[in-house]
């Protein structure tokens, strides 16, 4: 779901995937960092190096990594390249992740202090309840603004 704000003249857009809110880093949605772990879990338990199989992939060795830690969206037949190399399909690493989705709590963001405390509190009722009001005490996420 995309929400747009548009206060004092400016356009925000916000990602949010339901069951997905934006991760830890701000910049994807938590599925990233869960598809990124279960590469990485796979990879390391087939013992072979990111060198080895980001060559595989054809990727670079920073992009695997990228992608291990949920920073980089991966391509779905790099996706399913990468899990024929590690012994799986790609159908087995998604019944992982969404393993993994259901067992770990989501995370939550904060949103931008010019969006007024009542439209704060009904972007939290739409979003299930993943967003927190803005305060100097937590520190918000990156929103992608442009003027209009």
């Amino acid at each position: 779901m995309f929400v747009v704000l548009t206060p004092w003249n400016s356009v925000s857009y916000v990602e949010s995937v339901p069951g997905a809110p934006i991760s830890s880093n701000g910049s994807l949605p938590r599925v990233y960092t869960v598809l990124g772990a279960v590469l990485r879990d796979a990879r390391e338990s087939a013992g072979l190096t990111q060198e080895k199989v980001a060559s595989a992939a054809r990727l670079t060795r920073t992009s695997l990594t990228n992608i291990e830690k949920g920073r980089q969206k991966v391509l779905l037949d790099t996706f399913v390249e990468i899990a024929g190399f590690l012994g799986q399909t790609g159908s087995q690493m998604l019944s992982e992740i969404e393993t993994r989705m259901a067992q770990q709590p989501s995370s939550r963001f904060t949103l931008p202090s010019n969006i007024p405390s009542k439209a704060q509190a009904q972007i939290a009722d739409i979003i299930g309840g993943q967003a927190e009001p803005f305060s100097h005490a937590n520190s918000p996420q990156k929103i992608h603004s442009r003027k209009s």
